[in-house]
Parts: structure tokens; C-alpha cells; sequence
């Protein structure tokens, strides 16, 4: 039996594209199909006439049609209503019969959903692959779950970052949304839309509010990069500059309220740098509680960069006493990570436990992976983070005596091996 990839559009442009669909016209939108799966173009959020949009059925259908669409669904809202005083209707169903109808004779699936309409939590919810929209009109909302999922409905919740039920836009699932979900009533979340795409480090950092702290923030921001002319000027005059990854520890450290916790990955660079970035490390040791610092391999983002990057935990509101340091060993059998092979999340169990619970760093032991430095070794040393492991004898500083024996070994293997190799030629030249 095929397997079915369903691929959600609620935006599509009108460019001219190719494509390899059943459907006559010149434009399409064309998704290749992946292995084990037969990709469709959908669109599951759409309304005409017979909730709050402003086209009749058969228009949704049409331009399905135009832009090469598999399939649709009229998705209209079950309790939203604007127009029902000018096309009163009973039947929550209409809307889909109306398209279907349409769609007679082309290569168009239409598909019967409507829209919960209710206010936050759940918000405005999609129940599509219904057998009969009316039976989910209940004043409890759950009950309007619970029979969509009697029909073997597919629920997914719709712009979970609309600022009308959302005024931080940010998506955040709710306690109802995680009991939904633990009972089958919530099957996907709509991908937020209304994202604008722009430079975060553009908004000057004084113009951020206390309704703009948060709680925990965790992030790879860009770093080996700079940023373009004036940013900059965003900053306080003590800490600015055109390093991307180091304004946006800046903003980090800004943003967190005081008791937030923060993870971030950093380049070595920042972690060694002066001028610029010891004033940042030095308010990043004031300002927060930097207790670890795991120092990854070489390799964990090739092949897009080889720069060595670590990860930083601190908590804000209280200034760094110590620095616990992690040194994240490669695997047995890996010399290098590469995007073939990339570092997994299973590799970080030695990690995990011996990190501890929340409050117990003091529980932690030294080991040869895991050390620890104080604050005051930190500030002798101009705030340089790049702390090696101690537990790490450096080849260049060995012992000299067993050094020269070790070089006099080799320099004899290589004697014995080429004397080897002229014996065994002489003896070829000689039959």
C-alpha cells in the first residue's frame, strides 16, 4: 500500500513553476515525492461565503484548480457565523457538498472539515476528514473534540501565535492543549504564520521592556560572522561591536529575567577574546551564575564550519563563584564529526548524569573529562574562559628522557623497514 505525505499550503504565490500534477493548466507548484511517500499539495485552512470569507464554494475550488492543488478543504467556522443573516444555511456541510460538486471530473480531492471556533484555550481548531460537520456543534468544546474524534477526524490547532488570542504572538501550549493531546484530541499544530523575517540585533536593546523578559532561553546564535554598519549603535558604547555571536550574549543576558536560565553556544573565539569581549564575559560573570561550560569536539557543525563551540549554562541574578568545565569526549571509534556522521544526543549520557538534578552542582565530582575553576582564577586571568582540561598531559611537555627514547624507537622501526624493503627489492632484481 503507498503511504500518503500530506504537504499543507496556506500560502501559495503566483509564479509560473513546473511541475508533474494531472491537472491542465500552465502553473503548478511542484513537490517531488520522497521515498516510501506520495507527496500531495494541500490546502486544510481555507473559508468561503458560508463562514467569513468572500467567495462561494465553487471559487475555492477554481483556484485550487489553478495552482495544481491535490487537495482542500473548506474548513468553515462552526460557530462563527458573520454572514448567516445574509445565506442562513443549517447544514454545516454545505460548504464541502457545494465544492465537491465543483471539483466532479478533475483530479481535485475535497476534503470535509470545519473550524472549532473558541476562545483561548484551545483557540481555533481544524477537524478535517469529518463524516458530518453538524454533529460537532456543543456548547462544551471538548464535546466538539471528542465527536470529531468519534469520525475519525485529523485535529490540528490553527495559528497558534495570533496575536488576537496570543498579544505575545508566541505559540505556547496551554494545560488544556497537553490534556488534548494526551487524549487523542489534538493530532498537529498548525505552522505559525505572520512571522516577519528580519535582524533581530536591529532593535535598539533600550527599547526592550520588562513585559519583553522571559524565563529561559536557549539558542545557537550565527557567530564567525559580523554584522553590517550601525548595528552596532544598538549597544551600550562599552560593549559594542560587529561580532554577531557577542551581541547576541549581550541581548541574551538582557532578555533573561532575574532568575532565568540560559544555554548558548559560542565559539572559542569568545571564550579567549579581549578587548570587547572580556568587558562582555566580565558583565556575563556579574550579572549570572555561569556554572558550566561543556567544551564540544572539533567537527560538531562541518561542514558549514570547523570553529571549536562549546555550551554555556547560567542562570541570571547572581554572579559566577565558580565555573564547572565538561570536556565532550568523541566516541569510540570517532576521530571527526561530519555530516554524515554528526554528533547524537545519545553521546551526552555521560553528561546528564553526571550534571545532577536541579541544586546539586555541588554533588559534582572532578574526573578526567570534568573539572572546575574559581572566579578568582578567572578574573587573574583577564576573563579567558578558554580553560583547558588539567587532566590532559600535553605531548610538547612531557617527560624528555622517555620523549628521546620514543623518537629513537620510531627512527629504528623506519631503519628496519627500509632496510627491509631494499633486501626484498635486490631480491626481485636478481631472478
Amino acid at each position: 500500500m503507498n503511504r500518503v505525505l500530506l504537504l499543507p499550503l496556506l500560502f501559495l504565490c503566483s509564479q509560473h513553476l513546473s511541475a508533474q500534477h494531472h491537472h491542465t493548466h500552465d502553473w503548478v507548484v511542484r513537490f517531488p515525492d520522497v521515498p516510501g511517500y506520495h507527496v500531495l499539495a494541500c490546502d486544510f485552512h481555507q473559508h468561503t461565503v458560508f463562514s467569513d470569507g468572500s467567495v462561494w464554494p465553487d471559487i475555492r475550488v477554481q483556484e485550487a484548480l489553478r495552482d495544481s492543488l491535490d487537495a482542500i478543504s473548506l474548513t468553515e467556522h462552526l460557530e462563527y457565523q458573520p454572514h448567516q443573516s445574509d445565506i442562513p444555511h443549517p447544514d454545516r456541510n454545505r460548504a464541502f457538498q457545494i465544492a465537491q460538486e465543483e471539483a466532479k471530473g478533475s483530479n481535485l480531492i475535497v476534503v470535509n472539515g470545519s473550524e472549532i471556533t473558541r476562545d483561548m484555550p484551545p483557540g481555533h481548531t481544524n477537524a478535517i476528514f469529518l463524516t458530518d460537520a453538524n454533529k460537532l456543534l456543543h456548547d462544551n468544546p471538548m464535546e466538539s473534540f471528542r465527536e470529531a474524534k468519534r469520525q475519525g477526524a485529523f485535529i490540528f490547532w490553527n495559528h497558534p501565535n495570533w496575536t488576537a488570542q496570543r498579544p505575545d504572538g508566541v505559540a505556547t501550549l496551554t494545560d488544556m492543549h497537553r490534556k488534548m493531546i494526551a487524549e487523542g484530541l489534538l493530532h498537529g499544530i498548525e505552522v505559525p504564520s505572520q512571522i516577519r523575517h528580519d535582524n533581530t540585533l536591529a532593535r535598539p536593546l533600550r527599547d526592550y521592556g520588562p513585559k519583553d523578559r522571559v524565563d529561559v532561553i536557549i539558542t545557537n546564535p550565527p557567530f564567525g560572522g559580523m554584522e553590517e554598519d550601525g548595528i552596532e549603535q544598538n549597544f551600550p558604547a562599552t560593549i559594542r561591536t560587529k561580532e554577531t555571536a557577542d551581541l547576541f550574549l549581550v541581548l541574551i543576558m538582557h532578555l533573561m529575567k532575574d532568575g532565568g536560565r540560559g544555554a548558548i553556544v559560542l565559539p572559542d573565539g569568545t571564550l579567549f577574546g579581549e578587548g570587547v569581549k572580556t568587558r562582555i564575559k566580565e558583565e556575563l560573570l556579574t550579572q549570572c551564575n555561569l556554572h558550566t561550560i561543556v567544551r564540544l569536539p572539533n567537527g560538531v557543525f562541518a561542514p558549514y564550519t570547523g570553529i571549536k563551540t562549546n555550551l554555556l549554562f547560567f542562570t541570571k541574578g547572581e554572579p559566577t563563584k565558580e565555573i564547572w568545565y565538561y570536556e565532550h569526549p568523541y566516541p569510540p571509534g570517532v576521530k571527526s564529526y561530519n555530516k554524515t556522521k554528526p554528533i547524537h544526543i545519545d553521546e551526552f549520557k555521560a553528561e546528564k548524569a553526571w550534571w545532577g538534578r536541579a541544586g546539586q552542582a555541588s554533588k559534582r565530582k572532578e574526573s578526567e573529562l570534568a573539572w572546575r575553576v574559581p572566579i578568582e582564577q578567572i578574573k587573574a586571568s583577564g576573563y579567558n574562559l578558554d580553560i583547558k582540561n588539567p587532566n590532559v598531559v600535553d605531548p610538547g611537555h612531557a617527560d624528555p628522557d622517555k620523549l628521546l627514547l620514543e623518537y629513537q624507537q620510531l627512527v629504528k622501526a623506519v631503519n628496519d623497514t627500509r632496510e627491509k624493503l631494499k633486501r626484498e627489492l635486490q631480491a626481485a632484481l636478481e631472478r
